[in-house]
């Protein structure tokens, strides 16, 4: 392992050791570090008490080669020891401290397995997906009350798919059925979008947000790398958001606009409240509900999992992942430039 000077600033950090690649999959070892009070600790998982401190020798660490970091970590991780030297080491700030996540955005969360002393299988330079947990629902009547929409929305469209076939030759069929399935989904996305900004302090262009607001969200939730499967009509695939742009905020998401148009004026627009805006409202609604709390829990699985399936999501870089200390996380606001 070659030395390689590194800066270190207060805050988290993961040690992380690349020891071997198959084909496009490398296992890492990562080791949870924290440096603070002008000392490094080392993080391990206790089972009886969650994650806990082990205070390094390294002290006046502003200015340190990593081999010495790694050195200091063996000391507390034997097992290590057995790892060749030409193994890459990295190390890695994370965007939050240990214990803290953003009001009402998701990433994915450490587990106690993917950083006590197990290898994590890697894909393009990110932890694989097998590997990500989501963190326990911080708020379950907001989130119950949202997947019980969701699940009226499908009750909904299914009632409509009792007459009309569910196939590409009828996805310009238009109703007040239909419409009201649009603007069920809108009104819930309007609202979800909403309150992302204002918990996050984001400053809207006006008296209240718009679609050039919302749009900010597409990059911070990562909106248009999700694809889903409506399970109950057929096998094709939705992303609503894959084609949002700031030159176009509303136009480019072709169902949003839908629903303005049968919102503001029935009679005009009625041709737009059509069975393909619906089932694409009905995707956005889902996506952003994944987007703001995941998709690994009970409530997700038991009402809508069987009916919405995840085909595509967000890969996420390490250091952007929740690490949760203790029972509650410090909920803090993201910064939107």
């Amino acid at each position: 392992m070659k030395d390689n000077i590194t800066h270190i600033k207060h805050g988290a950090y993961i040690a992380k050791i690349d020891i071997s690649y198959v084909g496009n999959e490398k296992n890492t070892v990562c080791i949870p570090l924290s440096f603070h009070d002008d000392a490094m600790f080392i993080l391990y998982f206790e089972n009886s008490e969650g994650w806990k401190e082990q205070v390094s020798s390294i002290r006046n660490f502003e200015t340190i080669d990593e081999s010495v970091i790694f050195e200091e970590i063996k000391k507390f991780r034997p097992e290590l020891c057995a790892i060749e030297e030409s193994a890459k080491f990295e190390l890695v700030q994370m965007t939050l401290n240990y214990g803290q996540r953003y009001k009402s955005i998701y990433r994915p969360a450490f587990s106690e397995n993917f950083v006590d002393g197990h290898f994590v299988p890697y894909h393009n330079d990110n932890p694989a997906k097998v590997f990500y947990c989501d963190l326990p629902i911080d708020n379950h009547q907001e989130y119950s009350n949202l997947l019980r929409q969701l699940e009226i929305a499908i009750d909904e469209l299914d009632s409509v798919f009792k007459v009309i076939n569910p196939c590409r030759a009828n996805k310009k069929v238009y109703g007040n059925a239909i419409r009201n399935v649009i603007i069920m989904c809108c009104t819930e996305i309007d609202m979800m979008m909403k309150h992302i900004l204002e918990r996050n302090n984001c400053p809207k262009d006006k008296d209240y947000y718009k679609t050039p607001d919302y749009i900010k969200l597409l990059d911070v939730l990562k909106l248009n790398h999700y694809q889903l499967c409506f399970q109950r009509i057929n096998s094709a695939i939705y992303s609503p958001f894959w084609r949002w742009n700031n030159n176009a905020p509303t136009k480019s998401i072709w169902w949003y606009d839908a629903y303005n148009g049968v919102k503001h004026d029935r009679e005009v627009n009625f041709k737009m409240a059509n069975l393909g805006n619906a089932i694409n409202a009905l995707m956005a609604f889902a996506i952003l509900l994944i987007a703001q709390y995941g998709y690994r829990n009970d409530l997700w699985t038991e009402h809508v999992g069987k009916v919405i399936k995840v085909i595509r999501e967000p890969q996420w870089d390490l250091k952007d992942f929740y690490f949760q200390c203790s029972s509650k996380c410090d909920v803090i606001s993201y910064t939107f430039k």
